[in-house]
């Protein structure tokens, strides 16, 4: 239905207009006086937002409350003390659906794994859902610097070394079974790993790469041009990257460079994640000492663009089609792919979140780091995102 330009309806609307951006605070009311308020109903009678929602006519009263929304289940977080004093590095969850009995999940000890930096060494402790974390440590013989699950063969990976590469793995499902040592030590030690349903990359100094598909043979092959400081899978793909480089493979044996400009490039490790949700990867980067975000589909890696988001970010996820970057002290999120974004958490003052994973099975977001006075912080977001 068309409603005419002298509509009492459009009057009410109007009269009433919403001030500034609407998911800056809260939408202000402003009264034209009585001339104008005589053109049409009250706003008692038949309320602004009302005739918003209605006719679409101001959708940033719409989007002001969607956004609220959104923001209050990402922005609620939960403490959850860690079993250790020391910074958490990496932290990793396993995707799979969980059991169930009646209604409620039921969830593998180690469905959450985190490594924690202590005095003598590195830490490994589990979880089944970020509130309750027991050690699990048993086998390493070495620093660990990243974690990851490889479905295939129902396996964590854990990778590091402090001087010479190391990997370790371990059957899931129980905190006790012990980490093996599955390769090295061999040159250069190891920094990130990531997997697909059926491999495992790791990548590591000097731009090393070894790949495995059951987690206890791994296979060298040749090094990245550059110190790779990130990897993640999505769409077919594997993609690494080195500030603001970009590599893809679909299996580690040969890599194609997508993006390099290096000669401007900024001084931070870059961080990158797979939005499932719009099949697009997303790289937090600092090129020209700039803080942007480069993000491309996964079928088509070359058409690269830029966001830029003002704060350089730690550590990136995607979640259900919300971005989230954590940064020191902030957690900030998007669900409409970087056009915008919105604060859903400010920490302590001295807390810096260094790490981040997303549990599907929880739908939560967990955030690890250091609270600026050598002990650990560990932050979740409510479930339901």
């Amino acid at each position: 239905m068309t409603i005419p330009a002298t509509s009492p309806l459009f009057a009410t609307v109007g009269t009433y207009p919403i001030d500034g951006d609407a998911w800056e605070g809260d939408p202000v009311r402003v009264d034209p006086g009585a001339s104008r308020r005589a053109e049409g109903w009250e706003p008692d009678t038949f309320p602004a937002e009302w005739a918003n929602f209605m006719t679409g006519l101001h959708g940033d009263w719409i989007e002001h409350h969607r956004r609220r929304r959104l923001a209050s289940g990402l922005g609620s977080w939960d403490a959850r003390a860690s079993a250790s004093n020391y910074v958490i590095k990496a932290i990793a969850a396993r995707p799979e659906a969980p059991a169930f009995v009646g209604a409620v999940p039921v969830l593998p000890a180690d469905h959450m794994l985190s490594i924690v930096a202590t005095g003598g060494g590195d830490t490994i402790q589990g979880s089944s859902d970020g509130s309750v974390w027991t050690g699990s440590s048993s086998g390493l013989s070495d620093s660990v610097a990243d974690l990851a699950y490889l479905p295939i063969a129902d396996r964590w990976i854990a990778v590091g070394g402090f001087t010479n590469g190391r990997i370790f793995s371990r059957v899931a499902g129980n905190l006790s079974t012990a980490w093996a040592s599955a390769y090295g030590p061999t040159l250069a030690r190891f920094t990130r790993v990531s997997c697909s349903s059926g491999r495992a990359i790791a990548i590591g100094i000097g731009g090393r790469v070894s790949t495995s598909t059951n987690g206890t043979s791994w296979t060298a092959l040749s090094a990245l041009p550059n110190e790779a400081t990130d990897i993640a899978y999505g769409g077919g793909i594997f993609v690494a990257v080195y500030r603001d480089t970009i590599y893809t493979t679909t299996d580690g044996a040969s890599w194609t460079t997508r993006l390099s400009i290096s000669s401007s490039a900024g001084t931070d490790d870059s961080r990158v994640a797979y939005d499932a949700t719009r099949a697009r990867f997303f790289v937090s980067s600092s090129a020209a000492g700039a803080p942007k975000i480069w993000t491309f589909p996964a079928s088509n890696p070359d058409d690269v663009t830029t966001i830029a988001i003002g704060e350089a970010a730690n550590d990136i996820v995607c979640v259900n089609g919300i971005i989230v970057l954590v940064s020191a002290n902030h957690v900030r999120f998007s669900d409409d792919a970087g056009a915008s974004w919105s604060y859903a958490y400010t920490g302590p003052t001295a807390a810096v979140g260094e790490c981040a994973c997303v549990s599907d099975v929880l739908s939560c977001v967990m955030i690890g780091g250091d609270s600026g006075a050598a002990t650990a912080f560990l932050t979740q977001s409510t479930r339901g995102l």
